[in-house]
């Protein structure tokens, strides 16, 4: 009923304002009502995510949308002083709304191969037009399909290639790029030769015992990507160290001491490019 009072665009910003603060205070409600009953929480009281913002539509765009709803619960809160369970219940809700624009260290290891060239073209696409270096820009870019952490994952490669700045943690990483051609010049770069070598990350099961698995087609199809390129680098390792180190069996006519990378990177490219192409995120 609230979404649907939000999603009329004729209302003031005031009446927007009342009913954001009534969509967190009737979430903090339900949320103690199930923990009451379950002895668990069901998930975030603030999730990131960026299709609403407290129940409303991100007008005009991702980041100015959370920046007025932080402003107008910071001034909620210290209106109701002489309540400090809702005070403290808005501040609770803007210090949530404020890291999830400003974004996060990523909490979890990904194959430098999991982000083609087209997704990461598109992700610094989004975040030079919104002049906004946030996870919830990246995010709206894909459709809300990326999740949170994989978002901020992206946020720190378009670091690496100086389109973004570093993360600060109170605001949203600064764009360094003015526009998308000088963005494509930095993400075309060479990479530095001093920069450490990826880790290589053991194949996961799907559905194993603790882990949580997401509904999202896109993280679903980098899970996928990301346990064929474990298994492709973990078969490298394995097999193609002699021809690594330079040395050739006397037993072979013909050594190519090469050949065991080239064939796996050719492996991995065609599979980073079957998938994008299937997701429709293959670069343009």
């Amino acid at each position: 009923m609230l979404e649907t009072k939000l999603a009329d665009l004729s209302i003031t910003p005031d009446q927007r304002a009342d009913l954001q603060c009534a969509w967190i205070t009737n979430r903090a409600r339900w949320f103690a009502r199930y923990e009451k009953l379950h002895n668990a929480t069901p998930g975030e009281l603030i999730p990131a995510e960026s299709r609403l913002v407290a129940g409303a539509p991100p007008i005009p765009n991702i980041a100015a949308a959370h920046e007025a709803v932080i402003q107008m619960l910071n001034s909620r809160a210290k209106e109701a002083g002489q309540h400090p369970a809702k005070a403290d219940l808005f501040k609770q809700a803007a210090q949530s709304y404020q890291s999830h624009l400003a974004g996060s260290p990523p909490q979890h290891p990904y194959p430098p191969a999991l982000i083609t060239p087209g997704i990461l073209r598109t992700a610094a696409a989004a975040v030079v037009r919104h002049r906004s270096a946030s996870p919830l820009t990246i995010q709206a870019a894909f459709d809300h399909q990326m999740s949170n952490d994989l978002a901020n994952h992206t946020l720190k490669l378009l670091e690496d290639k100086g389109v973004v700045g570093p993360l600060t943690g109170k605001a949203p990483r600064a764009v360094r790029v003015p526009d998308e051609a000088k963005a494509d010049q930095r993400l075309s770069a060479p990479v530095r030769s001093g920069a450490p070598a990826p880790e290589v990350l053991p194949p996961q099961r799907p559905g194993a015992p603790g882990e949580a698995q997401s509904d999202h087609p896109l993280d679903r199809l980098f899970d996928q990507r990301r346990m064929e390129l474990s298994r492709a680098a973990q078969n490298e390792a394995s097999s193609g160290g002699a021809g690594r180190s330079n040395v050739h069996s006397p037993a072979s006519p013909h050594p190519h001491p090469k050949r065991s990378d080239s064939r796996a990177q050719e492996a991995q490219q065609r599979a980073a490019d079957q998938h994008s192409v299937q997701a429709g995120l293959a670069p343009q």
